[in-house]
């Protein structure tokens, strides 16, 4: 009898071990759950990200003289989420006052009414319509505006390491730009090229 009674006990205690194991099993289970469901709306989430403005490079090659230079005071508002690009958006400016080709004379003539005004229009501004996935690419349509004028452009850019690096050509007969405005096809070309760091 007494053996019977320490058997029942020990079963016992082994089925009470067990439920408490079971318990405190699908109470971790349940925390996990519930930290993924409140984790979910956020993986789905367009990323608002910061753009390190100081480390910017944007280039430019004119096909008129093959002319090189660069233009800064970039600034940007980059909405990017490779898995939603619909809800993804980017658009940014910048600062036509520094305009640098290694010749200050043809800086200041380009800055000039002759070319961009940029007394008058100080930046040239970029808004993007829509952002496609080409194979390892992304296609971004959008405005481009430079002084009163505004023209769809496709910009081809990669996003790798927290880097957005691409091209685009533009003609800037389309924009009333000084000489440029006089010429057509090729002789208007300007090759844009960039790389962007964000955090």
């Amino acid at each position: 009898m007494f053996k019977h009674l320490i058997c029942r006990f020990v079963l016992s205690k082994e089925i009470f071990g067990t439920i408490i194991e079971r318990n405190s099993k699908n109470k971790k289970m349940k925390k996990i759950f519930a930290i993924a469901f409140m984790l979910l709306p956020l993986m789905g989430m367009t990323q608002q990200l910061k753009v390190k403005a100081k480390n910017v490079k944007v280039k430019f090659v004119a096909a008129m003289q093959n002319t090189e230079g660069t233009i800064s005071g970039f600034e940007a508002n980059f909405k990017f989420n490779m898995d939603d690009l619909a809800a993804s958006s980017i658009s940014g400016t910048v600062d036509v006052n520094t305009i640098n080709t290694g010749n200050e004379k043809r800086d200041e003539h380009l800055k000039s009414k002759d070319y961009f005004e940029a007394e008058t229009y100080p930046k040239m501004m970029f808004r993007s319509t829509s952002i496609e996935q080409d194979g390892e690419t992304y296609v971004m349509t959008g405005i481009l505006k430079i002084k009163g004028d505004e023209h769809e452009e496709k910009i081809t850019f990669s996003y790798k390491d927290n880097m957005f690096t691409g091209q685009c050509i533009i003609e800037l007969s389309n924009y009333k730009v000084g000489k440029f405005s006089e010429e057509e096809g090729e002789a208007s070309r300007v090759t844009i090229s960039f790389a962007i760091p964000v955090e």
